[in-house]
């Protein structure tokens, strides 16, 4: 598989990822500031589960075009 993307939804449900990706308190994807890397290499996390504010489909779409990170990382 080259890729995928899992759409959560609207109430996230990231406990399958625990011990997998660090997550907060909260229950959320942690990943480095400004940038949608999370801790482990070449998985990103955008939207729903990783934007405690607005946690919508807009803030996931952004996000996720944001990840010029995941360009860099597939080129390599």
């Amino acid at each position: 598989m080259s890729g995928l993307f899992f759409a959560i939804g609207h109430e996230r449900a990231t406990k399958f990822l625990d011990s997998q990706l660090e997550l907060d308190e909260d229950g959320y994807v942690v990943t480095k500031p400004g940038t949608t890397k999370t801790s482990v290499v070449g998985v990103f996390s955008a939207g729903d589960v990783q934007d405690k504010s607005y946690r919508q489909a807009l803030p996931a779409a952004g996000t996720g075009l944001f990840s010029k990170s995941l360009f860099t990382f597939i080129e390599k």
